[in-house]
């Protein structure tokens, strides 16, 4: 079963502030939902981005950056402290995965960084999209075995008068398609209708964990309507569940 997370803890409200900022790739960018709008820092080595949950102490499972540029060299670390006093706990390192990374813990504190050091970047760091908030997996749903998922490719195709091709890349994209299905058990129909709700429409951004014991992650969205129906099997009724996603591209970073 994948795990899943809904909302990002991160706003104009819990964002504190940042140890460097690039004045053109600001620190809202952070939480903007669009990976390719990035977030930069001014500086390489003991970087940093704080949150503040000033009304009470927060907790959170999952700490994840997409879309950045990290090398393999990097060091990251999720941090907590019930006071503004570093490093303070040290909830975890994060491991290095090219592009998109997370680091899944269980604990609970009013102040929380993610740490960068990458003195070795060629560049500034880069952080497309960060967030911070709570994982899940449903109870009883299951998925079915025969999952898709691949790479889909963008690119702009030309041909001159005389058919030379001048072709452009420009970015790329994982999509996956997942079926649910469960006896018709109330309670999880109405646990799969809550993530349907959530995941669906405008803002119907979601992390996406495919598998829990591998390090893939993906900050996704829903490709069209999700779709239902009621196989019958002798005398129980089943409930399927079709949802197509997409990962948000990074592609050419824009504005």
């Amino acid at each position: 079963m994948f795990l899943y997370a809904t909302e990002n803890l991160i706003t104009s409200l819990t964002l504190d502030s940042v140890s460097t900022e690039d004045p053109l790739y600001v620190k809202e960018n952070l939480y903007c939902e669009r990976p390719s709008k990035p977030f930069y820092f001014a500086a390489k080595a003991a970087q940093w981005i704080k949150l503040h949950f000033a009304a009470a102490a927060q907790r959170i499972t999952l700490a994840a950056a997409f879309n950045h540029n990290f090398t393999n060299a990097a060091d990251c670390h999720v941090q907590g402290n019930a006071i503004d006093a570093w490093p303070g706990t040290d909830v975890g390192h994060v491991n290095w995965r090219l592009y998109d990374e997370c680091l899944r813990f269980d604990q609970t504190f009013a102040w929380w960084r993610f740490t960068v050091s990458d003195a070795g970047n060629p560049v500034f760091p880069r952080i497309g999209e960060l967030f911070f908030g709570q994982w899940a997996t449903f109870t009883n749903a299951h998925v079915q075995p025969a999952r898709d998922d691949g790479l889909s490719f963008y690119a702009v195709e030309q041909q001159t008068i005389y058919g030379q091709d001048w072709d452009v890349y420009l970015s790329e994209a994982d999509r996956f398609k997942i079926t649910l299905t469960n006896i018709n058990d109330p309670a999880t129909v109405d646990e799969i209708q809550q993530f349907l709700s959530a995941i669906s429409g405008p803002a119907g951004r979601f992390v996406f964990i495919p598998f829990p014991d591998q390090p893939h992650v993906y900050y996704v969205k829903v490709v069209g309507s999700p779709s239902a129906s009621r196989p019958i099997y002798g005398e129980k009724e089943l409930r399927n569940w079709s949802i197509e996603l997409k990962a948000l591209t990074r592609g050419i970073t824009l504005l």
